[in-house]
């Protein structure tokens, strides 16, 4: 019984811990601006923020809510620790998938901006990116969860 309560107080800490808090602030200005700026995403998109230490950044996630026809997933750099000038580590809808490489974006020290996107992004297994080769046949909700589960496995090393 004492281990348990141990281990609980360790889970609990590392919830609430000053990187963990501060991620949870900076997704809540990202919903916010989604309320504004996008108000039937916001309705259709299930959220989430949390500190990624393999990244050592804070992450925020988008996924369909369920019931909705929304086909769209999102992984962002919400303080820009990895990516320094575009936010966008993964977006998954019809038309494929935009997924960062992790290791070439570190070799140009998180500024891609004005680097090809064949140089830092693939469909999220080593083909293509959806901005630079739509795939033959439309995405489902099946291939977008397939990737997006791969980067949150990674993410929540």
């Amino acid at each position: 019984m004492y281990i348990i309560a141990i281990s609980a107080a360790a889970c609990q800490s590392a919830t609430n811990s000053p990187l963990e808090t501060k991620c949870r602030d900076l997704g809540k200005n990202q919903i916010e601006q989604l309320k504004r700026d996008s108000p039937n995403d916001f309705l259709t998109l299930k959220t989430s923020s949390f500190y990624s230490k393999v990244l050592s950044t804070c992450i925020f996630t988008e996924v369909p809510e369920a019931d909705t026809l929304t086909l769209e997933y999102n992984i962002l750099d919400l303080s820009h620790s990895f990516l320094k000038d575009t936010g966008g580590i993964l977006h998954c809808d019809k038309d494929g998938a935009d997924s960062v490489v992790v290791e070439k974006v570190r070799k140009f020290g998180g500024y891609t901006f004005t680097v090809t996107y064949s140089e830092w992004l693939d469909d999220g297994f080593g083909g293509p990116p959806r901005t630079l080769k739509t795939p033959a046949h439309p995405y489902t909700s099946t291939e977008c969860e397939r990737v997006f589960q791969k980067w949150m496995n990674f993410l929540k090393q």
